[in-house]
Parts: structure tokens; sequence; C-alpha cells
């Protein structure tokens, strides 16, 4: 298989994957009459609380959000441009990603994760989650 149809499976594979986990996102984030509303958790002064991972189809996704303002090529696939937790200022459109959500609980494994992606290919795992 050429790389380009590599990247592009990738592509396929991950955009389908984000979609299962939005759905089931959406799916767990709704209340249920019979259960409380959790107690919001603060955050101290210089340490952000990491986002809590979900478990989809087996595996536990954690967020990440990308910290750099470069947009050149292959920026977005290195792992210490990211930083656990949501991102803000998140929308459909911008030349940034946002925020993503995928199998690496620390950024050893975001590397992994991200290693031979394209700039395209990282905006395609989250494409409604991006910022300018």
């Amino acid at each position: 298989m050429a790389t380009t149809q590599k990247s592009t499976m990738a592509a396929i594979v991950t955009t389908i994957v984000m979609f299962f986990f939005s759905t089931a996102v959406m799916a767990a984030d709704t209340p249920r009459d019979s259960e409380k509303a959790p107690a919001k958790k603060e955050e101290a002064k210089g340490c952000p609380i990491k986002a809590p991972a979900k478990e989809v189809n087996g595996k536990r996704l954690s967020s990440w959000h990308y910290t750099s303002n470069s947009i050149d090529e292959g920026e977005f696939a290195i792992a210490s441009n990211w930083a656990q937790g949501s991102g803000s200022g998140c929308g459909p459109s911008g030349n940034k990603p946002c925020q993503i959500a995928v199998d690496a609980s620390d950024e050893t494994e975001l590397a992994a994760y991200l290693s031979g992606m394209s700039n395209a290919d990282v905006l395609a795992i989250n494409p409604g989650s991006k910022r300018n």
C-alpha cells in the first residue's frame, strides 16, 4: 500500500472512530433523571485538571488540546505541541487543531499515535474542533 493510501485510510478510520466517540460522549454526558449532576471540580492555580479518559470500544480515550501557534507542516503531529485536557475556543473552522481524543494517556503514547501523520491527518481526527 502506498504511503498516501495508508494516510488516507488512517484518516478515514480515525474519522469513523471520532464519530462513534462523539456519539458515545453525547450519550454518556446526557444526565438521567435518576442521576444527580456531579459536583464541579475546581482547578488549583497553575495545576489544570486533566480531562478524564473515556472508554470507547475497549480503548481509553484521553483529551488533548493543541498548544502551539505553528501551522507549519508536521507541527500538528509533534506530541510536545499538545497538552492533556480540554481546549478552549474550539469551533468548526480555523487553520489549527483545537482538541482531539485519542488512545494515548501520556506524551509518549501520543507521540506514537501521531507518528507519521500529516497536518491534514491530525485535523481529520476531530474535524469539528479547530481554532485560528
